[in-house]
């Protein structure tokens, strides 16, 4: 079988390397890789066509030396050259996206001309470290080309397009960063779209979407059939105030949109209007046993925002509440005005002063 294999002493070209050359370069032992060319010839001595590894006996002599191609084994085909499938962008496409393209297109070639002819001992990853490194330098820290993008870029350029071919450049073309400004769309479909996501029904955007886009086919209107352009079209033009109040409501549209006073504090005096309420604690602590998250009633200054008293304990109750009006009383001053919480443990007896 060794002589069935034997080639005679050919030069070593760029789309060969021998066993060693590519154990090194996937970080395998050379062992593997020569059982990995043996395989591929009988595969290709028994299906009748061109193997991609063979055996030669080098011009200066000595054992044997098995001899295989570079898309070989799977992990060594990101480092052939990108195949260049002739295409007019322009023609196409607009300007922007096919420079855009060319672009990417060209740091792509350059990361796998480095991985070419890299040293040994150094890895994919390196060569793409490097790219980066230059294209930062070139195109600014901006840039946005990384490891996990080239990678992506090289799957988009060798995706199979319609014929069975790779994409190659046209792959590149970013057809999902256009901004869409609405003139895709015509006003009839505009209004028909809000008058349904405005509606009192509050249909979903995509029901609304896919109503409009039925709707436009039938009455000949510009409409996009993309979801995706439909939602970047809400986030950038749609006016939010009116679509928070036919679809939230008074209240929300109060809430978010509506100006709202402040309260002028400069004519209160510090000691003339405290204010009380309750509230959990961001801590827990052990209580009879138990992990409880204290509750802190605090009084509060409404002119200087200091806490004059408060008190800290397992659930709020009415005497929490006495014990901090206890010490703002005793260590500050007794108010004109106390601004209690609606809670019952404020509307009690106890603190109310109204038996039931």
């Amino acid at each position: 079988m060794i002589a069935a294999v034997r080639q005679l002493a050919e030069p070593m070209t760029d789309d060969w390397v021998t066993a060693e050359q590519m154990a090194d370069r996937l970080g395998l032992l050379p062992r593997a890789v020569q059982v990995l060319a043996k395989k591929e010839w009988d595969t290709a001595t028994k299906e009748g066509r061109e193997p991609r590894a063979r055996k030669y006996v080098p011009e200066t002599g000595g054992r044997e030396v098995w001899q295989v191609r570079r898309d070989l084994h799977r992990r060594s085909r990101p480092y052939e050259t990108v195949d260049r499938r002739p295409v007019s962008l322009d023609l196409k496409y607009t300007k922007a996206q096919g420079d855009r393209a060319r672009r990417r297109y060209r740091w792509v070639n350059r990361w796998l001309e480095l991985c070419r002819h890299r040293e040994p001992g150094s890895t994919d990853r390196m060569q793409a470290e490097k790219v980066i490194d230059e294209a930062q330098r070139v195109e600014g820290p901006d840039c946005e080309i990384s490891i996990r993008v080239l990678y992506d870029w090289l799957k988009r350029i060798r995706t199979p397009g319609l014929d069975g071919h790779p994409l190659g450049i046209e792959g590149l073309v970013d057809t999902r960063g256009r901004k869409d400004n609405g003139a895709a769309r015509s006003r009839e479909s505009v209004e028909y779209f809000y008058g349904l996501y405005h509606g009192q029904a509050k249909h979903s955007a995509r029901t609304c979407h896919d109503a409009t886009v039925r709707e436009a086919k039938r009455q000949g209107w510009r409409w996009p059939r993309c979801y995706q352009q439909t939602t970047r079209w809400l986030r950038e033009t749609d006016k939010l105030d009116d679509s928070c109040l036919y679809r939230r409501g008074q209240t929300e549209y109060s809430k978010r949109h509506m100006q709202h006073l402040e309260l002028d504090r400069s004519g209160i005096q510090p000691g003339e209007r405290y204010v009380a309420d309750h509230t959990p604690c961001d801590f827990w602590v052990d209580y009879k046993g138990k992990q409880i998250r204290p509750w802190l009633t605090a009084i509060e200054d409404e002119r200087s925002r200091c806490i004059v008293g408060w008190y800290l304990g397992a659930t709020p109750q009415s005497d929490s509440i006495l014990a901090a009006m206890r010490m703002a009383f005793r260590n500050w001053a007794i108010p004109e005005q106390l601004h209690l919480d609606r809670g019952r443990d404020f509307a009690s007896g106890l603190i109310s002063g109204y038996g039931r």
